[in-house]
Formats: structure tokens, sequence, C-alpha cells
């Protein structure tokens, strides 16, 4: 019986992996298929800033601070309570749900809405001959300065790289920003569930090393500013879009933080297939049948060892 019910314990943990997959595939078209057209005009000063080559934090660097470094704390902290097995799953199913919801909803947001970026006329490289062109196209009075004599779309530019004007035209929401807070805030409160932040305590080097994360993630979210690569409407948008799916994904899995036992994940289907996991911080990861009280080999402490004999 112990085996049938921890088969289908990992049967359903199969599936949610399958699903976590799904979104990131879906995710895929939307990044690829061109955003939304939008008319511009040339004398706006929001998008008229110049294009830097070069990022404060490149998509390689924002990988490794934002998903190797809080996969890395997260693997250190279970191989050292030496939970391996099921709080580790939960720690890092949790995290990856968070990735996948929020780069799922940015991206389609942005394909959607098709924002230009505040440096897209540099990007456009605007043929002014053209301008001209449809400029004078329209039979109003030279006084109009309103309408769609005024109004212009990508046909005007001339950048021979068609994927530098297509990125320039995806800065609503930010990708950077919700992507950092998607994962460091998710590592901020893994950690203080782990060092138990609401303790009553009050030891302020907890809320520190709490508040770390973000604070990386808040830095991230500014770089984009003045990087000139997104409006700071964008920035409050992703940064929000990245804190809602962390903390709804953190606490689908693990209890809140004012709780008597924050550092254990939920026990979830355990519970529903009669299975507990015993991961106090001197035992090894084991999983124990509640009828047949079927214990695996653990690290008891001197009580349990005692009250076993």
């Amino acid at each position: 019986m112990a085996l049938i019910t921890f088969q289908k314990v990992q049967m359903s943990f199969i599936l949610d992996w399958i699903f976590i997959l799904l979104v990131i595939i879906a995710t895929v078209p939307f990044a690829i298929i061109k955003p939304f057209e939008r008319e511009f005009r040339l004398n706006d000063d929001t998008i008229s800033h110049p294009y830097k080559e070069g990022e404060s934090f490149s998509v390689p660097l924002l990988i490794f601070c934002t998903v190797g470094l809080p996969v890395i704390l997260i693997v250190c902290y279970h191989t050292y309570t030496k939970d391996l097995k099921y709080s580790l799953h939960q720690s890092i199913m949790g995290f990856c749900v968070s990735i996948s919801l929020t780069m799922f909803v940015t991206t389609l947001i942005k394909v959607s809405v098709g924002r230009y970026r505040p440096d897209f006329i540099s990007r456009c490289q605007v043929n002014i001959t053209k301008v001209e062109e449809i400029y004078n196209s329209y039979k109003f009075s030279n006084k109009i300065d309103f309408g769609p004599r005024n109004l212009y779309n990508t046909t005007i530019c001339t950048n021979p790289d068609t994927s530098v004007i297509d990125e320039g035209r995806k800065s609503f929401p930010s990708g950077h920003s919700s992507f950092a807070f998607s994962t460091l805030t998710f590592l901020s409160l893994f950690l203080a569930g782990k060092i138990h932040l609401y303790d009553g305590n009050y030891i302020f080097w907890k809320l520190v090393a709490a508040l770390a994360p973000n604070i990386l993630a808040l830095y991230i979210a500014i770089t984009r500013i003045s990087d000139y690569r997104h409006h700071w409407q964008d920035i409050v948008v992703g940064s929000f879009i990245g804190i809602f799916f962390s903390v709804l994904s953190y606490f689908y899995y693990f209890p809140f933080l004012n709780s008597l036992e924050p550092y254990k994940q939920l026990q979830g289907r355990l519970t529903k297939y009669n299975i507990l996991s015993d991961q106090p911080g001197k035992t090894l990861p084991i999983f124990r049948d509640r009828e047949n009280e079927y214990i695996s080999l653990s690290l008891m402490d001197n009580e349990e060892s005692k009250q076993s004999k």
C-alpha cells in the first residue's frame, strides 16, 4: 500500500512539471511574433533617447544573478540541513512556477501592447525622405499639427537589423524587472522562512538577509531606466508582476512567515495520500506511511533514539 501511494505522489509531481513545461512552451510563440504596431511622433521626447549597445545587466548576467545564485543558495541550504527530497523539490518547483507564470504574462503583455522603448527613434534610424513623402501626402493646411499627418509607424525605419526595431517595441512591461522580482522575491521569502524572521526576537541581521535579494532586484530594475531600455511605468508594472507571482508561488507551497514553523514546507498531497514527510533539522528526508509506520534510515536525535529503544 505504501508503494502504491508513493507512486501516486510521484505521478502528481510529474504532472506538475509537465504543466510548468507547457507554460514555458506557450511563452515561446509570444516571444517570437512581432509586437503590436503602434504609431508614434518624431517629436516625442520620451522615445528619443540614445541607443546603447551594452546593458548594465546583460541576459547572461541577469540569469546568473536571478537564477544561478538563488538555486545555489536553495540547494546549499537543503544540503546543509539534509532535506534533499520533498523539501528541496517543493522549493525548486515553487521557484520554477514563479518564473514560468511571470514570463508568460510579461511576454503576452509585451507583444499585445507594443509600447516603444525610450531609445526607439535611435533604433529606428528614420528615413527623412520617407517622412516628407508621408507628410506631404496629406492635403491639409500647414497649420494643422495633429492627426495622421504627424503620426508614423516602422515603415519609416531604415535599420537593416529588424530584430533591433522589434525589440524596441517591447517596452511595457519590463521583462528584466518582472524576472528579477519573480526569482529574488521568492528567494527573500525563502530566506525569511528558513531563518524564522518573525520569531518575535527582532534580530536585525535576519531582516537584512531577507531583504538583500529584493534590493538586488530593485537595482536591476533601476538600471533599465538608466540604460534607456524602459520607462518608469514599465518598471513599476513589471516589478509588480514579478512580486505577485513570486508571493503567490511561495505561499502555494510554504506556510505564512508568522506561522509557528515557517521553515517547513506544506505537506499538501502527502497528507492526501496518507504519507508523512519527516524533515527536521537532524533527520534525513524520509517518507513514512502512517498506517504501517514505515521509517527509512534517519539521523534521529538522542531523545528520539531513546524513545525508539
